[in-house]
């Protein structure tokens, strides 16, 4: 899980790419592949939580 404080980018999961801003949160799910990509200027300032896989 990807949570945005500062700036923009993208997320691309499972070869789809979605716009993210501060405020937005992205999930994946397991047996899905994410990254996050900062595509601008800026910062981007992110919060990820990432579960143990068992």
């Amino acid at each position: 899980m990807f949570y945005i404080i500062e700036g923009t980018g993208k997320v691309l999961m499972d070869g789809e790419y979605e716009r993210v801003e501060a405020g937005v949160c992205h999930y994946c799910p397991k047996g899905h592949t994410h990254s996050l990509i900062n595509d601008s200027d800026s910062d981007l300032v992110f919060f990820a939580v990432v579960a143990e896989q068992k």
